[in-house]
């Protein structure tokens, strides 16, 4: 039916540490066709070997990979998260209601080819900013595409996990300069909540 490519602005473990932020992306505009081949054709051999009878049902893959090497990490039987959100802004595409339409009306999927994957022609992204720990005393003007998940004078614990978070948003650039402005500017948001110990 469809196949696409996205990623994470950086290891997972690694947010919680360093920039306290999740973020998955549109794979870069300039992604070089030799992992992109790679990519499908490995998600090609997993899911002939996993489904046997034909299925259509959704799925996600992850991968780790560096400039030569592509490793396996884990198929899930659903669509990813945020990801759903992510190919409609890119591609203008709904992922779930061409999934629906299949399952609903008996319909037949047809195979996708190497050669008719879209390119993305702009950025999506999703930024997930995790909760400090604290009471939450101030939260500066976030504007009206972001969504806020905590509550002024409200206590938290630390993000244990990138589902825990003090606000999201998702939005769609034409660059990647304009994509890392975009990231500036709700770092220092971010960084604009005030907890109370």
């Amino acid at each position: 039916m469809a196949f696409f490519i996205h990623q994470y602005e950086e290891p997972i473990f690694q947010t919680f540490e360093n920039s306290k932020r999740h973020i998955t992306r549109t794979c870069y505009l300039d992604l070089n066709d030799n992992l992109r081949t790679k990519l499908f054709k490995n998600t090609q051999t997993i899911l002939r070997t996993f489904n046997k009878n034909g299925e259509i049902f959704p799925f996600h893959m992850e991968w780790f990979y560096d400039d030569k090497d592509i490793i396996f990490c884990e198929a899930a039987s659903r669509f990813g998260g945020k990801i759903g959100q992510l190919i409609k802004s890119t591609y203008s595409f709904d992922i779930y209601e061409a999934y629906w339409n299949l399952v609903l009306n008996n319909g037949v999927s047809t195979s996708v080819d190497l050669h008719s994957i879209l390119k993305p022609k702009k950025i999506s992204f999703s930024y997930s900013a995790y909760l400090n720990e604290g009471t939450l005393t101030h939260i500066p003007d976030m504007g009206a595409d972001i969504k806020m998940k905590a509550k002024i004078n409200e206590k938290y614990m630390q993000s244990a996990n990138i589902q825990q978070n003090a606000f999201e948003t998702y939005k769609s650039v034409e660059s990647e300069s304009e994509y890392r402005k975009s990231i500036s500017e709700l770092d220092r948001l971010n960084q604009s909540l005030i907890y109370q110990k």
